[in-house]
């Protein structure tokens, strides 16, 4: 069998998980407000060039808020009659290989059509500009971050929108 799926599903996983952390695990996630200056170009040639740098490297605020939540964690759960023992992630990318996040943005809605500094994929009814009859319909048409859990927001964005595809239709 392929060792991925023997890994991370089914049995494998739930006896890897009773055997190494089936007592007192606390997972820590934080939620922020990242900056939406990520972008897709698409070149004469028709290929898209995606240019986004992270900000969550070490140094950066948003990275080192994190840090001091975790050892402020570490701190709580590390203090008698707790124990405690803490899985280190050192980098962004280490983190990422445990965490999985929200992502919203990437076809950001506007009223201002596709140019200028505020501009968007789609209008507010999920219609992209430039293209009649397509749709986007999910988080990605979010501006950016809310900065909480964005899924109730994402489902009240795309039921309104719902909406309004069918009474067009």
């Amino acid at each position: 069998p392929n060792q991925g799926a023997q890994l991370y599903w089914g049995r494998y996983f739930k006896a890897f998980i009773k055997e190494h952390y089936a007592e007192d695990v606390l997972a820590l996630a934080s939620i922020g407000l990242d900056a939406p200056d990520g972008r897709v170009q698409v070149d004469a040639n028709g290929e898209a060039h995606i240019s986004w740098t992270t900000p969550l490297v070490a140094g950066n605020r948003t990275f080192d808020l994190v840090q001091a939540a975790a050892n402020l964690v570490e701190q709580i759960a590390g203090a008698s009659p707790y124990g405690g023992e803490r899985l280190r992630a050192q980098t962004w990318d280490d983190l990422r290989r445990y965490t999985s996040v929200h992502p919203v943005g990437g076809c950001r809605m506007s009223d201002n059509g596709p140019t200028g500094a505020n501009g968007g994929v789609v209008d507010a009814n999920g219609q992209v500009y430039n293209y009649p009859g397509l749709y986007v319909i999910d988080g990605s048409v979010m501006p950016g971050s809310v900065g909480v859990n964005p899924s109730h927001t994402i489902a009240a964005v795309a039921e309104r929108m719902s909406d309004q595809l069918l009474a067009a239709m």
